[in-house]
């Protein structure tokens, strides 16, 4: 009990969050990579690779999100008043932009939150 409370004190500290995010983003590397080479060995009928895809759309949405997130922590609050067209392009490059960030930006989101709750349950 002391030793996984010790785990969790470690993970607390500043040198503790810096190995976690490192975890945290070579697990999803390592999700990735392993899902990249799955779906070039697997036949494409089957009910796995649907299972693959649905979590490859999974991973792409969180990641957007915490993308959007993050963009929108850096743009300035102004109100630009565009045609439609400006409007449909601006969230067009805002959503792959978020999606390209989203890849970088969500382990460390996820660390974070992991992190936070182990502070706040100790």
């Amino acid at each position: 009990m002391s030793e996984t409370k010790s785990v969790k004190e470690f993970f607390c500290t500043q040198t503790g969050g810096v190995v976690l995010t490192a975890i945290v983003y070579a697990v999803t590397l390592l999700l990735m990579s392993f899902f990249g080479w799955l779906s070039n060995y697997l036949p494409e009928d089957g009910t796995f690779m649907y299972v693959v895809g649905v979590i490859g759309i999974i991973l792409v949405i969180v990641w957007t999100v915490l993308g959007w997130k993050a963009l929108s922590m850096i743009q300035p609050q102004i109100f630009l008043i565009m045609p439609i067209a400006g409007w449909i392009a601006y969230f067009v490059i805002k959503g792959f932009l978020s999606m390209l960030l989203g890849i970088f930006i969500a382990p460390y989101q996820i660390a974070k939150m992991i992190r936070n709750k182990l502070i706040n349950g100790l």
